[in-house]
């Protein structure tokens, strides 16, 4: 059953305040999706255009329900690559996501498995 999206970490993205949102998957598999918190960052330029309060900026999750690979708790399938390429390396620079040494291959993707790097209590 899919539970309450859970507020994991504020991030600055395209000039603008945003939010990394543990939620699930309509399976109940966990997701990470990041949505604008509505506000501009302290350094914003003038011109940054403000994306609205829950405005969606990515999914950077993916789920792989019939792969038989059951992911430890804070761990998730993430797309590194095409539109999440900058906001995936941004979270590993940061330490938030780290490679776990696992993947899964999908069409022509591969996907790698992280873990989420936050306090315990923010990840469940």
């Amino acid at each position: 059953m899919p539970r309450a999206p859970k507020y994991l970490h504020t991030l600055e993205w395209m000039g603008n305040q945003c939010e990394l949102i543990q939620t699930t998957y309509s399976d109940g598999n966990p997701a990470l999706i990041v949505e604008a918190a509505g506000t501009l960052a302290p350094d914003a330029h003038p011109t940054t255009e403000l994306f609205r309060k829950g405005e969606p900026i990515t999914t950077l999750s993916r789920n792989f329900p019939h792969s038989g690979i059951q992911l430890d708790e804070g761990i998730f399938w993430i797309k590194d690559h095409g539109e999440n390429i900058q906001i995936a390396h941004t979270l590993q620079t940061a330490g938030i996501l780290e490679p776990t040494g696992l993947a899964i291959h999908s069409g022509f993707q591969i996907f790698p498995a992280m873990r989420l790097r936050l306090p315990a209590d923010r990840i469940n």
